[in-house]
């Protein structure tokens, strides 16, 4: 594994920390998308709606346009919620980490960077975030590192948390 650093969240960090944070969040719209389609409903809407057109108007084609303009209209419907949810994050909270994360006494947003490791898309370094301790956003994010404990990342991030916690 490529050696990191674990720090304190600065100002320059903050267009990384919003890429990774919606990048991961839309991270599951497609898993989303294709757990929907393989519903009963779903496929009932798809196929039954295409099936009507195609048996009242005897065009394939129009057919298919509506199965295609059903499959984008489910898209969005799954895609929605996540999206809404990164907008209402980067005008709340996320707008002023700063201010939302490391005001409050005992708080911490820390920041893993790795300088061999790089961002596929950016080639910039890669960084890791996890928020402040007590709040319910740490807790998911601990709970979801128990998987990766093992790993030499994971179980530094749990130990800084771990410090934090104890020190405030």
């Amino acid at each position: 594994m490529a050696p990191y650093h674990i720090r304190k969240y600065q100002d320059q960090d903050r267009e990384t920390v919003i890429d990774i944070f919606t990048k991961g969040i839309l991270y599951h719209v497609p898993a989303s998308f294709f757990h929907l389609l393989k519903q009963p409903r779903s496929f009932l809407l798809l196929f039954g709606v295409s099936g009507a057109m195609f048996l009242g108007s005897g065009s394939c084609i129009l057919s298919l346009l509506a199965f295609l303009g059903l499959l984008i209209i489910l898209w969005w419907i799954v895609r929605y919620p996540y999206s809404d949810y990164v907008d209402h994050a980067l005008h709340t909270d996320m707008r002023d980490i700063r201010k939302s994360y490391l005001s409050d006494k005992g708080s911490c947003f820390w920041v893993a960077e790795t300088d061999n490791c790089c961002d596929l898309s950016s080639g910039k370094k890669s960084r890791i975030m996890l928020p402040r301790p007590g709040s319910g956003v740490y807790r998911r994010v601990c709970q979801q590192m128990r998987s990766v404990r093992d790993t030499t990342l994971g179980s530094k991030l749990l130990d800084s948390a771990k410090k934090c916690i104890k020190s405030n």
